[in-house]
């Protein structure tokens, strides 16, 4: 009998140990990828961008060319996203898969880890390997600050390509002692 539960635990030790081999090499998604064809493909392209930014009661407009250099600045803050990805988050986030969108035809692949810097991320899709729509919430917090983002990608198909069509980043930031300040940054890609 003893044997018997000694080879019980080594079979699940081992069965445990291949299962989170297996998670580990695994990325929710490769956002630092990603984003660097996004940023290429809208330079080569010439994209332009519109841009709103409303920060409190205060807004700004503006429609430019951006160069390579630009795109990627702009882009930059949902490269950050790539944190999900580190092994220290990697067993975190429970995975929701096929949830069925009521307001389309996508499906929704949901990542949640409750107490995580990212601690949602909706991925968006029209079929099994085409992104439509991406959205994450970033949150930070210390004894001097806190912030939240809500961070959303969307794309359009061209060319059997998935291509950024506009992109949105809103949420607050409160420094102690100070204001709650609210941001909201919308860019149209043309």
């Amino acid at each position: 009998m003893r044997m018997f539960k000694t080879l019980l635990f080594f079979v699940a030790a081992m069965t445990t140990g291949c299962q989170q081999a297996t998670t580990q090499t695994e990325k929710i998604l490769d956002f630092r990828g990603m984003i660097d064809r996004q940023v290429d493909q809208l330079s080569s392209e010439q994209r332009h961008l519109t841009k709103v930014a409303v920060m409190d009661q205060n807004q700004s407009d503006s429609t430019f060319l951006p160069t390579r250099s630009i795109w990627a600045r702009e882009l930059e803050i949902f490269m950050e996203l790539e944190l999900v990805n580190k092994p220290a988050y990697k067993n975190a986030y429970a995975l929701q898969d096929s949830i069925d969108d009521p307001s389309s035809n996508l499906y929704i692949r949901q990542y949640a880890a409750p107490g995580a810097p990212v601690p949602l991320i909706r991925l968006f899709y029209r079929d099994k390997d085409h992104l439509k729509r991406l959205e994450a919430t970033m949150l930070e917090t210390n004894l001097l600050y806190s912030t939240e983002r809500k961070l959303t990608l969307e794309f359009d198909e061209e060319n059997k390509q998935a291509v950024l069509s506009q992109y949105s980043i809103a949420g607050f930031e409160k420094m102690a002692g100070s204001d709650t300040i609210r941001f909201n940054i919308q860019g149209q890609v043309n």
